[in-house]
């Protein structure tokens, strides 16, 4: 019942109103794509790349992490690290509060 209460909370249909005009107006514009619309918008942050927006991500190491669009799993998004050479090293962490299943 929560998960339905969730849903219909006014900032989450302001939220699926704007995602539905949005998918009308690319939808409507010949040639332009999910992906191209993504590709103009090129702020894609790490967390929103994982699906991971409330976690805490730390990396470091000699290039940063970032999301792409170019090679994914599904189709959607990624992350992808910096190119590093021989000796090189880039990593992130997520730490990870509560219980619950993590796989990936």
């Amino acid at each position: 019942m929560s998960g339905f209460l969730a849903i219909f909370n006014p900032g989450t249909l302001m939220l699926i109103l704007i995602g539905v005009v949005i998918g009308i107006v690319f939808g409507a514009i010949p040639g332009l794509s999910g992906t191209m619309a993504v590709a103009i918008n090129p702020v894609l942050t790490l967390p929103v790349a994982l699906d991971c927006q409330t976690w805490t991500i730390t990396g470091g190491g000699d290039a940063e992490w970032f999301g792409q669009i170019d090679d994914t799993y599904d189709g959607a998004d990624a992350a992808q690290s910096g190119a590093i050479t021989h000796g090189q090293t880039s990593w992130f962490e997520v730490t990870v509060q509560g219980s619950g299943t993590l796989s990936f």
